[in-house]
């Protein structure tokens, strides 16, 4: 995959809402600002190639209360668990992020238009439950205690239609 590639798909998503601005790292580098605007959710990404990969990157600007943090923690892990294509990451001074890699040798049109789409739909379906753990001290205690944990048995609760 090329730059160039990558400006030619952003164009054919501009009927779609999506916009998309090229910028250039101190390097050199390109990366790219896009954004998806109604009726699809609105949101912010940054894509760039890096090692043999396409990286794209949802930030959130929500900062942890410290007293939160845990909580916060446990649920991206939780929901990381749930999530196909994309993950969740907290980085240096807690910044958070939505993002996936696609490797740049096989990425097509198809899996670029689905990994936007991916991390729209993600980044709107939990945007609301992550800003509430990560700024409400007694949501986040009372999350914590209810939250599944790793050294907790799994139940599997199978249910049999009775034969008449």
């Amino acid at each position: 995959m090329s730059p160039g590639e990558i400006v030619s798909y952003f164009n054919l998503l501009e009927e779609s809402g999506w916009t998309y601005e090229e910028r250039h790292a101190a390097s050199g580098t390109p990366w790219w600002l896009a954004r998806s605007s109604p009726p699809h959710p609105a949101c912010v990404l940054h894509a760039g190639l890096s090692e043999g990969c396409l990286v794209l990157e949802m930030p959130f600007a929500i900062r942890p209360l410290p007293e939160c943090r845990p909580a916060l923690w446990r649920y991206l892990l939780w929901v990381n668990g749930a999530l196909r294509l994309a993950k969740f990451t907290l980085g240096p001074g807690d910044r958070l992020k939505l993002g996936a890699e696609l490797p740049s040798s096989s990425c097509n049109f198809t899996s670029f238009r689905d990994a936007l789409s991916a991390l729209r739909t993600y980044g709107a379906h939990y945007r609301r439950e992550i800003e509430l753990l990560a700024s409400h001290p007694p949501l986040a205690l009372a999350w914590l205690s209810l939250a599944p944990r790793s050294d907790e048995p799994r139940i599997n609760i199978v249910s049999h239609a009775r034969e008449t």
